[in-house]
């Protein structure tokens, strides 16, 4: 009987270990979890969510993007800037984005955050940003589905137009390939 007991535990194991490895390369928040408590330890073992496509409406993220003015993004092109968080290795990233963006008068700029509203509050508040910067709860970044972070989205016409496809790209360059793509 202990063997009986033994086998099943094992299989009960392996069956959960597979369902969660399956979740995490599904869901942003585990992922980072993941590789927050591994440091060191690649998920690129887990298959990447695909990153949102070009066509992608803009009214899918829209109402998550609190103090965005909605027609603001009408009028003007939208430059979105998507970060897993604001500490650790991205955080000079979005730091530069948020002085480029603070520049732009052609694109609105904004940083959308994984992590809660109060914190991003008080980061904004210390940093003295004055672009919009949004706590998400996961909803944008299963809908955008960053492949890394930080990564850039563009928006133009209502519609995703432009994508950052390589993380490490000096942001300035991102911004004049963002242009290009408006052209």
């Amino acid at each position: 009987m202990s063997r009986a007991l033994t086998w099943l535990f094992f299989c009960v194991t392996c069956v959960l270990t597979a369902a969660y490895f399956f979740v995490s390369g599904k869901d942003v928040q585990t992922r980072r979890s993941l590789e927050e408590s591994f440091v060191g330890w690649s998920t690129e073992l887990i298959p990447r969510p695909v990153t949102a496509s070009k066509g992608l409406p803009l009214h899918h993220i829209l109402p998550y993007l609190h103090g965005v003015d909605p027609a603001e993004v009408e009028r003007r092109p939208l430059l979105l800037v998507y970060s897993f968080g604001c500490t650790g290795c991205g955080e000079g990233s979005v730091e530069e984005w948020a002085r480029l963006l603070a520049q732009e008068r052609e694109v609105v700029g904004v940083i959308v955050v994984l992590d809660g509203k109060e914190r991003i509050e008080e980061l904004k508040r210390r940093k003295g940003w004055s672009i919009p910067v949004v706590a998400d709860d996961g909803s944008i970044a299963r809908i955008l589905n960053p492949a890394f972070s930080p990564q850039a989205f563009g928006f133009a016409r209502s519609r995703l137009v432009w994508v950052q496809q390589t993380p490490g790209v000096p942001e300035a360059r991102l911004r004049e390939d963002f242009y290009r793509a408006l052209r």
